[in-house]
């Protein structure tokens, strides 16, 4: 058996999980819904993977498909004067997906290996069509509260929790480029900034026009938002704030993106902004995760066919930044094997019903503990708010005493949980009564 000093003597990524857990845990296996570890134990994981592997592990046809283009066409660098059949495929099925959901907008794809590159490139674009609309002022960002966008510079400055690295770290004086809007929730909009009759939704969203107002919106560059935060445990805006914040960001021209990173193929749709009730937008749309299924390291900026026209259609020398790997036909071939099962197992219906499964499940196991102040979810996302900074230790409780895995978030008072499509109503039961028996022992925090 190897031994655990030594397996993590070169991995810098796995002292991070060793120095929050006392035992730090080697995965040898995977299959479905479960991890198996080098000594032989199992765990379920109610994680899928990082929020990614939402077919289950080790899919075979996942595979497979990979195998297969590796051995046709394993590499073509996608810079000026190349492309290939199946990066093209991908990025016209997902414009399609886009455009029968009702975001019209979408006119094509920009390919990058992760989430955070995304980000990025959403920025960079940002930023490269307000200079060629001839408005170089336009630079800050605005973000939401409690939101998470990434790890990379300009994601990790978004981001509210971590100020070790990003702008936080650089900036000389008080002047801010990256700032933070309220949440539309009810647990993060304080009744004293409400007006009489106003719904949180529409609170929100006159928060965040003062903002820009405030700033000078001849300075703003773009708003993001999680159509659902991940991160700040599935938090659901209200139905009528995103129409409003389109109107907002129309009326002072700043772009729109929309952080689907981790919402892509979770809530019943394919993008989670197609709940909203507003036709057309966003600007700008960051996918990842769920669209390599854990298997390839996949990514893609969807955008809206102004910014196509603007920055790269009808000009001399068009925008193109490079990035060696991005829309490799490996990792594109994956991708779309997955959407083909997803469509095929009608897997974006059946999200719908797993949802209300669990969140039945939960409240009813969970009920009467005094510790829980909300239980929220959609889809294979779920996420449980606490009246106290227990997350991780219940995280850690979950991990090495139940053999379930979830997700202890940056705030310390919520943790989040993600299903994959082949989880069951047994794996549902086994996890709530797992969550019940640890936070039953917490008891003693409200005695």
């Amino acid at each position: 058996m190897e031994n655990k000093q030594d397996s993590w003597e070169y991995l810098l990524q796995g002292e991070k999980i060793k120095s929050k857990h006392k035992n730090a845990i080697t995965i040898t296996k995977a299959n479905g819904i479960n991890y198996i570890d080098n000594e032989g134990n199992s765990y379920l994981d109610m994680k899928s993977g990082l929020f990614n592997v939402s077919l289950g592990h080790c899919n075979t046809e996942l595979a497979d498909a990979a195998y297969k283009q590796t051995v046709s066409l394993d590499f073509v660098p996608n810079i000026e004067g190349f492309n290939n059949a199946t990066t093209v495929k991908l990025a016209k099925t997902l414009v399609e997906l886009a455009v029968e959901e009702g975001l019209t907008s979408t006119a094509s794809v920009y390919f990058t290996n992760g989430g955070s590159e995304a980000v990025e490139l959403a920025y960079a674009m940002a930023l490269k069509y307000f200079e060629l609309k001839g408005m170089k002022s336009k630079k800050k960002i605005i973000a939401l509260h409690n939101s998470y966008h990434g790890a990379t510079f300009i994601p990790a400055s978004l981001n509210t929790y971590n100020n070790s690295y990003g702008w936080q770290r650089i900036q000389k004086s008080r002047h801010e480029m990256f700032m933070h809007a309220d949440v539309p929730h009810e647990n993060y909009i304080e009744q004293a900034v409400m007006r009489i009759g106003e719904s949180v939704g529409a609170a929100a969203a006159r928060l965040l026009e003062e903002m820009i107002v405030k700033e000078g919106p001849e300075n703003i560059a773009m708003f993001i938002v999680e159509p659902i935060q991940g991160n700040g445990c599935v938090v659901l805006p209200h139905d009528d704030y995103f129409p409003l914040v389109r109107e907002i960001c129309n009326k002072y021209k700043i772009l729109f993106v929309a952080d689907e990173i981790m919402t892509f193929a979770k809530t019943g749709a394919w993008f989670a902004m197609s709940h909203c009730q507003t036709d057309g937008f966003p600007d700008m749309i960051t996918i990842a995760k769920s669209l390599g299924a854990g298997v390839a390291p996949i990514a893609a900026l969807l955008i809206s066919s102004d910014i196509k026209a603007t920055c790269f259609d009808n000009i001399s020398h068009p925008w193109m930044p490079d990035i060696t790997t991005a829309g490799n036909p490996v990792c594109c071939a994956v991708a779309l094997k997955v959407i083909e099962i997803i469509q095929r197992e009608k897997y974006l219906t059946k999200s719908v019903s797993m949802g209300h499964t669990f969140m039945e499940i939960l409240r009813r196991t969970l009920q009467g503990l005094p510790i829980i102040k909300e239980i929220r979810g959609k889809g294979l996302l779920a996420g449980i708010d606490f009246n106290t900074n227990i997350a991780k230790e219940v995280e850690k409780k979950l991990l090495h005493e139940e053999k379930v895995i979830v997700k202890g978030n940056s705030s310390e008072h919520t943790i989040t949980l993600c299903m994959p499509f082949v989880a069951t109503e047994e794996d549902m039961n086994r996890t709530a009564q797992a969550l019940h028996k640890v936070l039953s022992s917490f008891k003693h925090a409200f005695a």
